[in-house]
């Protein structure tokens, strides 16, 4: 506020001198008149900066933010365990497949081995005549 006080002073003076010298109405050409005091420069906070820390609290999350976070925390452990279900699908399907590709072989192969028998009973059926 002092120094403030002593620059609009000087302001005054220097404009009083100015205005003193220099006939506003006068159409010679005249030099700028002095400039007024900007306040803003001189302007402080009438709080400490720790008062003013305290009021510019950061903000705390409603209980509507919570719960949101809380939500969408959820939404993603869901996404992870519906990935975890897929992928135990995809191996039980595979698992299936192989299974009935084994049953297709065994058949296969038991077909092969009835015919086989078939063919040593013809043989051994022709032999004994």
């Amino acid at each position: 506020v002092e120094g403030y006080r002593a620059a609009q002073e000087a302001y005054e003076a220097a404009y009083a001198e100015y205005m003193a010298e220099h006939d506003p109405e006068s159409d010679d050409p005249q030099p700028e008149p002095p400039q007024p005091i900007d306040g803003t420069v001189f302007w402080r906070n009438g709080l400490t900066q720790e008062e003013i820390d305290a009021l510019n609290l950061e903000p705390q999350p409603s209980q509507t933010d919570m719960l949101g976070q809380e939500l969408t925390q959820m939404k993603i452990r869901n996404i992870q365990q519906q990935s975890v279900i897929d992928g135990l699908g995809r191996e039980l399907t595979e698992s299936r497949l192989d299974n009935m590709q084994q049953k297709q072989t065994v058949d296969s192969l038991g077909s092969e081995l009835t015919k086989a028998k078939l063919e040593i009973i013809e043989l051994k059926g022709g032999q004994s005549t």
